[in-house]
């Protein structure tokens, strides 16, 4: 189980033989010692190349009935790179989970502009974003996806009505990239390989004698060289496994 950033903190205190605290906001120098964590992750973050973790997050949806094929991606998300769906149809408990796929702007609208609102197959959409006015289909699950706003929303080509009036969040399976960093919040976790969970905390131990104790103990500076060592035969005993060229459906 990773550590919260408050029962790293307060490890921290106990170390230094600081006040106890329930919380980081009890006392000041929990929350000196929580941005000194908070500033050595961030240093990590950028020495190890660990800008962005894949999470898995599902679609919210729009709840519109004249947007039943819009969703909102999660504001923390940066780059979709998975989009599944639940397309069973009426009637069937099993699910039928396919993977959507992303279409430029250009070739969706070539997939939906033509077709006939008027048909009882089709329901016409005007986008909020871009003011486009084209009609998804209304009888089959969607197959695509595409994003006129950059990727906050994304637009699927169809919804069957017989099973939902709109694309429900519940459904979706995604993958994306979030920004790694980490929040002064008390149960924050540290994002990061567990490889580097001691290193973090070397670091900060080290940063936060010599910020407040008058420097630090031999044990504590040789604790952390240790530590970055380690850090440093693990990084490169990671294999990159070769890179496939393949289609890019993620957020543009």
């Amino acid at each position: 189980m990773k550590p919260t950033l408050l029962e790293i903190v307060q490890d921290l205190l106990s170390d230094m033989d600081a006040d106890e605290v329930n919380s980081l906001g009890d006392t000041l120098e929990a929350m000196q010692v929580a941005t000194v964590i908070r500033n050595i992750y961030r240093s990590i973050v950028e020495e190890y190349d660990l800008q962005a973790i894949e999470k898995a997050f599902q679609l919210t949806a729009s709840g519109d009935n004249t947007l039943p094929t819009h969703m909102t991606v999660p504001s923390a998300i940066f780059d979709v790179t998975l989009v599944r769906y639940n397309t069973a149809t009426s009637g069937t408990s099993t699910p039928a989970y396919n993977e959507l796929f992303y279409a430029e702007p250009h070739d969706f609208l070539n997939r939906v502009s033509n077709n006939d609102a008027a048909s009882a197959n089709y329901q016409s959409v005007t986008d909020p974003n871009s003011g486009f006015v084209f009609a998804v289909g209304a009888t089959r699950a969607p197959s695509i996806w595409t994003t006129f706003d950059g990727g906050t929303t994304l637009v699927f080509d169809s919804f069957d009505s017989a099973v939902d009036t709109t694309l429900q969040s519940s459904k979706t399976q995604c993958l994306g990239k979030q920004r790694n960093d980490l929040t002064i919040d008390d149960s924050s976790t540290l994002e990061l390989p567990e490889t580097m969970h001691q290193l973090v905390y070397n670091e900060a131990r080290e940063m936060c004698f010599e910020m407040f104790k008058d420097g630090a103990p031999r044990k504590v500076n040789e604790a952390t060289r240790i530590s970055r060592m380690k850090a440093k035969e693990r990084k490169n005993k990671v294999a990159t496994p070769a890179r496939l060229t393949l289609p890019d459906y993620g957020r543009r």
